[in-house]
């Protein structure tokens, strides 16, 4: 919801009062958000609270050592890499490239801040329960390996297509892959970490999100032409293919538990 009503709410207002007057408002909201923050969360230190020490090296090896988790980490940050780093950082600079500072849809004329706020925002439609469903009663192996080839179709016909209407549902396309991805990546991830180890693991996996993400919009705005941008939309699907292969060939034959295409189908426990 938050992330919805600020992309919905930010390209409004960048449209209306500019980009300065908007950075602004956010940045006096986020400030207030800290300030109650602050004032609500104080609590008295616990008598003989410790903290836990950790090995990060440690940390990394528990995910190294284990094919699935490290192919799972892989999956995330190509996920990352694609949606919430390449597509999203350009998506701004392809509409522009494309229509201009105004996009007509159905007679009605958008401000580009604006038709790229709303169609950010559809990558936060409430699809994750669906998904969630479909990966348990069909096998995460199916969703996610159908997700990255989703994805692939949809970047493809960004690369390619000159229809606005293509290029809709190609976006679409394009973020309903990510959320599917996203909530069963995270949930295989789960899966897959040694329960005394299972925070550390998950710590790790959430930094080749972060990483995936970072990298993309360094990528995606490194290119100053659309013929370039277009080029990196086909050559993320191809990654997005090759991820589907490769999480598929790696879990086929050896499924995480819950990952399998049987929901009643009992699997034997396969630690790290």
């Amino acid at each position: 919801m938050g992330s919805v009503g600020g992309v919905l709410v930010g390209a409004a207002f960048t449209d209306l009062f500019g980009h300065r007057l908007t950075l602004t408002l956010f940045a006096a909201v986020m400030a207030g958000t800290a300030v109650a923050w602050i004032l609500t969360s104080r609590r008295p230190a616990m008598a003989g609270q410790s903290t836990p020490q950790r090995s990060e090296r440690a940390d990394l090896r528990a995910v190294l050592a284990d094919r699935r988790l490290l192919v799972t980490c892989g999956a995330i940050l190509v996920t990352g890499l694609v949606f919430s780093g390449l597509v999203t950082a350009s998506l701004g600079y392809y509409l522009s490239a494309h229509f201009g500072q105004q996009i007509a849809v159905l007679g009605v004329a958008l401000g580009v801040t604006t038709a790229t706020g709303i169609l950010l925002g559809s990558q936060w439609l409430p699809l994750s329960p669906l998904f969630g469903y479909c990966s348990d009663r069909f096998g995460r192996i199916l969703v996610i390996s159908g997700g990255f080839a989703t994805g692939a179709a949809g970047l493809f016909v960004l690369a390619v297509t000159q229809s606005i209407w293509l290029m809709l549902l190609a976006i679409l396309s394009a973020f309903v892959a990510s959320t599917a991805l996203t909530v069963t990546l995270h949930a295989t991830a789960g899966d897959l970490a040694p329960p005394e180890r299972r925070n550390a693991v998950l710590s790790a996996y959430a930094t080749f999100l972060d990483l995936g993400s970072a990298l993309g919009p360094l990528i995606g705005l490194s290119f100053a032409s659309l013929a370039a941008l277009q080029g990196l939309y086909s050559g993320a699907a191809v990654l997005l293919l090759a991820a589907a292969l490769t999480f598929w060939l790696t879990f086929r034959s050896r499924p995480s538990q819950g990952a399998h295409s049987d929901p009643n189908e009992t699997q034997p426990t396969d630690s790290a």
